[in-house]
């Protein structure tokens, strides 16, 4: 019996602006930019932020659904991610710190949904394999959380 797989497939090619790509995920295109410093515009999201929103989202989303298949009350939910790199090496991330606040459950029901997401997303895994990762979990049931949480970007 061979081994199921998922395969994600993207498309990335040149623009004819220097410094700039477009891409094509099944049906959505987005454009990612060079940022000034590597010689492109930064009007887009860079590749470093598409990536590391790509980290951050999974957080959300795994978090998000492991708390409805739990029963867990799940208010809001927010990530903020930081990759550190140095000027004169861009190629890696030193370091990565993963921060989720998370309105509604208790301490150790966040703890749970975030461990859970660390065990199953592949782009965190691959990251945390790769540099040093600090995940920092917030959690409050408070209501009045609710509130401030609501004047969050995006929200």
């Amino acid at each position: 019996m061979s081994e199921q797989t998922l395969v994600n497939h993207v498309v990335s090619y040149t623009t004819g602006t220097r410094g700039r790509c477009l891409n094509n995920a099944r049906n959505h295109h987005f454009v990612i930019d060079e940022p000034p410093h590597a010689g492109g515009t930064g009007e887009e999201i860079t590749p470093a932020e598409a990536f590391l929103a790509a980290v951050s989202a999974c957080g959300i989303l795994l978090v998000e659904g492991f708390a409805h298949r739990d029963g867990i009350r799940l208010a809001s939910a927010q990530a903020e991610i930081d990759g550190v790199r140095s000027l004169a090496d861009k190629s890696w991330f030193q370091s990565v710190e993963l921060r989720f606040r998370l309105i509604g459950p208790t301490t150790e029901e966040a703890d749970r949904l975030v461990s859970e997401y660390q065990q199953s997303c592949p782009l965190y895994r691959t990251v945390a394999a790769a540099t040093k990762v600090t995940v920092k979990i917030e959690a409050s049931t408070n209501a009045a959380a609710e509130l401030e949480m609501g004047s969050a970007p995006g929200s």
